[in-house]
């Protein structure tokens, strides 16, 4: 009988240590992830030390030959800033990202994508690193003397660069971003980069990066530009549509393979998802990329992946209004809308919200119920508001 007592306290006291198990492993996850955007933010300032700016979001080629081929990414352009001179030494910046095939492992797949780093990634995220996707594989064909390369698998981060409101990709004057819009702008864009003195609204209050966790949790929705977010045209209330699974109605959240369409992020990869190879009709492909918009509410699920109409390069307009209060300053109205374009939104699987980092290089928790317009006024560098981070 005793024996039985003391088994039973023994399990009640198993029962209640658990929890506080797995919380303090889910805190001390929590806090390796803080510091790790915290190493970003070191990155970022030493870059613009060296360099008077900080690195653009990624480099696109706009003139022949090649033209439309995506080079290094914000993430590649800081590899000596983490200790990895090595792995950038081995970059090619001649090469797109796509072709970086100099080192090869047996199977005669790329070691450079496929290397992990680890600061790179949350210790929260619940998604494989690295990351294998089959049809991601047969669409870029990665591949050496023309041979398809089916194994090539990607190092992953869960640290997106922030392009503020909008969820355009275009090209204005000069191969760069137009200069209008201020509202929307974030620090990040392709063929563009920021020196400090253009953050305008402070580097304490403008958001620099912040998660995109990928895996389970984190399925890619395929996304309409017309799909609305807000209930209507005043924008009072946010409501978003945009929560078709991608492969719908055929393989609801699955690829042409079967495999599950999560959102995820190559460090290497600076390209956002061309429109011609998403949906049904091109195998359900889709990606998250390494940028984050404040369009759509942090956390939002299925994630709205990042894609762009390379037929319509030309079209800055982002593709739904921003939150009820933003003002329109500047050459540019900053709700113009109707674009033709899709950036996905920021994701961490913290509980309550998410880790950003801020052009100052401090790091905030900041919780997934923020009022839209003072997180989307966060997110812009150059929108003239007078905004403090929630505490």
């Amino acid at each position: 009988m005793e024996l039985l007592v003391v088994i039973a306290i023994i399990g009640v006291l198993v029962a209640l240590l658990l929890p506080a198990i797995q919380a303090a492993r889910e805190a001390a996850r929590r806090s390796n992830c803080t510091n790790n955007l915290k190493q970003f933010g070191i990155a970022l300032q030493t870059y613009h030390n060296a360099l008077k700016t900080f690195p653009p979001g990624g480099c696109v080629k706009t003139t022949e030959p090649n033209q439309g081929d995506f080079f290094m990414s914000t993430h590649s352009m800081l590899l000596p800033y983490f200790e990895e001179a090595s792995l950038k030494n081995l970059y090619d910046g001649k090469r797109d990202w796509k072709n970086q095939t100099q080192i090869l492992d047996a199977d005669g797949n790329s070691v450079i994508p496929a290397t992990v780093i680890p600061v790179f990634a949350c210790p929260s995220s619940g998604g494989d690193n690295p990351i294998e996707d089959r049809f991601l594989n047969l669409i870029f064909v990665l591949a050496v003397d023309g041979s398809y390369v089916d194994k090539q698998r990607f190092g992953v981060t869960n640290y997106a660069v922030c392009k503020g409101v909008t969820d355009a990709w275009c090209l204005g004057l000069n191969n760069s971003p137009p200069a209008g819009q201020p509202n929307s702008r974030g620090m990040f864009d392709m063929n563009w980069a920021s020196p400090i003195r253009k953050i305008t609204d402070g580097t304490t209050n403008t958001i620099a990066m912040g998660e995109a966790a990928h895996g389970p949790n984190w399925p890619l929705a395929h996304v309409e530009t017309t799909d609305p977010i807000w209930s209507d045209a005043t924008n009072t209330v946010y409501l978003n549509t945009r929560t078709t699974l991608a492969g719908c109605p055929m393989k609801c959240g699955r690829n042409f393979y079967g495999d599950p369409s999560y959102a995820w992020t190559g460090w290497i990869a600076p390209q956002p998802c061309p429109k011609d190879i998403q949906g049904p009709s091109a195998g359900n492909s889709g990606f998250a990329g390494i940028y984050g918009c404040t369009l759509e509410a942090m956390n939002k699920s299925p994630v709205t992946q990042t894609s762009f109409d390379d037929g319509r390069i030309t079209d800055c307009r982002k593709s739904q209004p921003g939150a009820a209060g933003t003002k329109a300053v500047g050459t540019g109205n900053a709700n113009t809308t109707g674009g033709a374009h899709l950036t996905s939104g920021f994701r961490s699987d913290h509980s309550g919200g998410g880790n950003f980092l801020m052009a100052d290089g401090s790091v905030h928790f900041l919780n997934e119920d923020i009022n839209m317009l003072t997180y989307q006024q966060l997110s812009s560098m150059a929108g003239g508001e007078i905004v403090d981070i929630p505490q």
